[in-house]
């Protein structure tokens, strides 16, 4: 899903230059009106021209005196005091227009729960998509939910999302980034009437992280999604496509006082037991039966809520045994360590406050815990999380020049530390460190350093993070035996064999970025010295030095009655290794389309 309306998903394929500029010919000629800005009324639809986007942002919910009954029905008598707002702007593939049909959205509280309702109107409701789907797959559907930044400091915020038929989904956005992983307990419901198709949504306080105030301000979005012959996106709040900030543009809810998140104590103890038998002679059905001795294990979690922003996880033995498998990946003539992402609750919480450009954390090298414990917190601007765990068989992902290395190890013991500073809008600057020390103290591996995000203005926004590290190699080249011939450092001087080897090495990343309603571009540069490694981390290569240079430019259309949205885009890039040798250059154009029918 791309919740930011006005940022074009990159992600689609590209072609080459010869089919971009036949593209643009055909949509230049179908279409010679391109969608102006909302101060350019001369290119506003004149069906539009009396509708006026939401300007009075701000609205307090309303407290009440029982809870609601949530199946999609709004039909008790406590919503009629709910707080209701619409008027809410298409802004795609409109650009903060009068929608064609209408959306409503009524809020309220009690001591317990957050409650929104949907009334979705549509001109032709049987039209509309409501698949029974699983949790986190209604995104092709008709869907309408709201985004809550429960801090109101425009760095992160939760997404509750449903479709027609009450099914889920739900998001962790953090700046520009969408954490689909994130699943936490609310309820919800969804009915489809012969007008379009209500919904409700409780959202327990307890599922989520918010200040330890008396009275909360938070900021919200709300949106609906209907899609049609184009993925049409109504959004309460009006948003420009020549800004770069999401949460700036949200509005504010206030009037939520004196609720209840209470301690909030989860524990999720198992036991596994199990017992086999057998025949003493395979031949003979005269032979004893024996059985075993039998086997047995258990453990517990525990997530403590020590106040409504600041939340204790500690876990023994955990049992992952439910955790969906990895979906495959083919590694045939693949030299480089294969990324899988983070799927076990415990590792999730927080999963967020982790990232940063150079991926010095990859909660995954935590293999098999004995016991691990983490803290996550916010105070005003401060972020802290700190985690801390004994593993057993944890991996090594050792990168060279132009391939990486992998090893199964032993046990070991990790500590991740990561700050975070709330700085101007959408911005931070931070401090992360990692360390990783063999059990007996065979090998250690020891990171830090600074990063941050500075957004300067509604268009540029600069990335960067310097990283240091220290690593003592095992004394045990048995671990290494796939790799150990390989030489490096600047002049080759050391070995991949584990052979108790010490060295220190660095890391950097850069970027500046320009987004706006037509050009886009960003300039990034990578440098990873030879010994630079990262054991709590996915690193998968070094010794090299990276410049990269991506820019596009977006042609938006109107009437076109194929194509929507068309960004033809050229990248080039060099590469170069730390004695100097040149590596690789490229230069690649390409082009970016948006149809009609999705």
């Amino acid at each position: 899903m791309n919740s930011n309306p006005a940022a074009p998903d990159r992600r689609h394929a590209c072609f080459v230059l010869a089919a971009s500029l036949g593209f643009i010919a055909l949509a230049c000629v179908a279409a010679p009106s391109r969608a102006g800005s909302p101060e350019d009324a001369s290119a506003v639809d004149v069906s539009s021209a009396a509708f006026v986007p939401n300007r009075e942002l701000t609205f307090s919910a309303r407290r009440l005196a029982e809870a609601l009954r949530i199946d999609g029905h709004l039909d008790e008598p406590m919503w009629k005091t709910a707080t209701r707002i619409g008027n809410f702007s298409e802004v795609e593939p409109g650009d903060n227009v009068r929608p064609p049909v209408d959306t409503e959205a009524w809020l309220a509280y009690d001591a317990d729960n957050l409650y929104i309702g949907f009334v979705c109107y549509d001109d032709n409701p049987g039209a509309i998509r409501a698949s029974v789907a699983d949790r986190d797959n209604i995104f092709q559907d008709d869907w309408a939910g709201i985004v809550i930044d429960t801090f109101h400091d425009q760095q992160n915020g939760y997404f509750f999302l449903v479709n027609p038929r009450g099914i889920q989904g739900d998001l962790f956005r953090s700046r520009n980034n969408e954490d689909s992983s994130y699943d936490t307990v609310w309820h919800s419901g969804g009915q489809l009437t012969d007008f379009g198709w209500t919904a409700e949504i409780a959202i327990p306080f307890r599922s989520i992280r918010f200040p330890d105030r008396a009275e909360q301000e938070w900021g919200v979005h709300f949106f609906r999604t209907r899609p049609r012959e184009s993925r049409a996106q109504y959004s309460w709040a009006p948003l420009s496509r020549d800004a770069n900030c999401f949460f700036c543009q949200a509005g504010t809810m206030n009037g939520i006082t004196n609720i209840n998140q209470g301690r909030n104590l989860e524990i999720l103890p198992y036991v596994i037991a199990s017992q086999s038998g057998s025949l003493t002679g395979a031949d003979d059905a005269s032979f004893d039966w024996e059985n075993d001795r039998g086997n047995a294990e258990g453990g517990v979690g525990l997530k403590y809520g020590i106040t409504p922003n600041h939340t204790l996880d500690l876990t023994y033995n955990p049992d992952f045994s439910q955790i969906e498998s990895d979906a495959t990946q083919i590694d045939a003539n693949q030299t480089f360590a294969l990324f899988y992402p983070e799927k076990r609750p415990f590792f999730l919480e927080g999963a967020d406050r982790f990232t940063s450009m150079i991926d010095v954390v990859y909660t995954r090298s935590v293999n098999d815990p004995i016991a691990a414990g983490k803290f996550t917190g916010k105070s005003g601007r401060n972020t802290v999380t700190f985690m801390t765990a004994l593993d057993e068989t944890s991996p090594y992902i050792v990168p060279f020049e132009e391939q990486s290395g992998g090893a199964a190890g032993g046990d070991t013991y990790s500590n991740i530390l990561r700050y975070k500073r709330d700085v101007l809008t959408e911005s931070f600057i931070g401090v992360i460190a990692t360390d990783r020390r063999a059990r007996g103290g065979n090998g250690s591996n020891t990171t830090a350093g600074v990063d941050m995000r500075l957004r300067i203005d509604d268009h540029f926004t600069v990335f960067g993070q310097v990283q240091g590290s220290y690593t003592q190699e095992p004394d045990d080249t048995t671990l290494s035996g796939g790799f150990n011939q390989i030489a490096f450092g600047k002049d080759g001087e050391y070995t991949g064999a584990f052979d108790g080897e010490d060295f220190a090495g660095h890391a950097i990343e850069a970027s500046v970025a320009r987004n706006g309603r037509h050009y886009n571009a960003e300039l990034w540069a990578e440098s990873y010295s030879p010994t630079f490694r990262a054991e709590n981390g996915f690193i998968r290569s070094n010794n090299y030095h990276l410049a990269n240079f991506w820019n596009g430019y977006m042609f938006q259309f109107d009437t076109n009655p194929v194509l929507e949205r068309l960004e033809p885009q050229l990248t080039m890039g060099r590469k170069y290794n730390y004695a100097g040798e040149f590596k690789d250059t490229w230069i690649e154009p390409g082009v970016w389309l948006r149809f009609k029918k999705q």
